[in-house]
């Protein structure tokens, strides 16, 4: 198994895995995976000044994503360039799951969104993630609130 960094080749598998992801979480994806796939590489190369993707490949296929967004912060005193690392979109197929695959993806992400000068990662996590996400050095933050805007929403 390999983890690396995404590039535009990459991105039709990426699209393949949350079309899957989307079909597991028991929606029915809209369209058809070719015209959604379309979209999702045209909006990642929009968007590939802020989001990152790393990919996990085993025999062959990719079997794993997660995406790292930056986001700028507003400047202070000593410190004129923030940015934070938001994770998302980070996906393991099933058959693949349990083996080290998403450990290897989120650790790929934290030591990009480091070298890059993030201060700090943040995530939003499905519940069968969280002890992973732990594992990694992630924690419950008492000061991190969160107001859904769309209630009944996708992921």
């Amino acid at each position: 198994m390999t983890v690396r960094r995404g590039d535009a080749g990459d991105y039709p598998a990426a699209a393949a895995l949350r079309w899957r992801w989307v079909g597991e979480m028991g929606a029915n994806p809209v369209g058809s995976l070719d015209d959604f796939t379309t979209a999702f590489t045209e909006w990642a190369k929009a968007h590939v000044d802020t989001h990152t993707l790393f990919v996990a490949i085993a025999g062959g296929e990719t079997v794993g994503m997660i995406w790292v967004a930056l986001a700028p912060r507003l400047p202070s005193p000593g410190s004129l360039h923030r940015v934070n690392a938001d994770i998302q979109s980070f996906y393991v197929v099933p058959e693949s799951r349990g083996q080290g695959i998403g450990t290897a993806l989120v650790r790929a992400a934290l030591a990009w969104a480091r070298e890059v000068g993030a201060e700090r990662a943040e995530v939003h996590s499905g519940t069968r993630a969280v002890s992973m996400y732990e594992r990694a050095g992630f924690a419950v933050s008492p000061l991190l609130l969160e107001h859904d805007l769309h209630p009944g929403g996708t992921a």
